[in-house]
């Protein structure tokens, strides 16, 4: 059993490359697995968060069904952040217009 993130590589010809990175917490495995690397990659992200890796076919199934980021690492226009859908443990403003504004980065400090 792995406590991180899984994605693929979508490269040429059809062929794929898919990678496992797991850790800690807060060693960086959800920046890793969810890097667009600027474009310079076609990428499918697969999995974040635990899953379990067959050593005898190399195959992998997720104990959960969903991602669980942390977000707080990018602005809220960060194109890593395109796909929420629901959100918690984050604050809420108001921008220029009244509308409600996910307010995701520590602003205690």
């Amino acid at each position: 059993a792995c406590h991180g993130g899984m994605k693929r590589y979508n490269l040429e010809g059809g062929k794929t490359y898919t990678i496992g990175v797991f850790g800690l917490s807060g060693s960086g495995k959800s920046t890793l697995t969810h890097e667009k690397h600027d474009g310079r990659y076609d990428i499918s992200i697969l999995h974040d968060d635990a899953y379990v890796i067959n050593t005898n076919d190399l195959s992998s199934i997720a104990l959960e069904p969903t991602y669980f980021d942390k977000m707080q690492d990018y602005p809220v226009e960060h194109p890593a952040n395109e796909f929420l859908l629901t959100l918690q443990n984050v604050g809420v403003t108001m921008d220029e217009d009244g509308r409600k504004v996910v307010l995701a980065e520590d602003v205690r400090n």
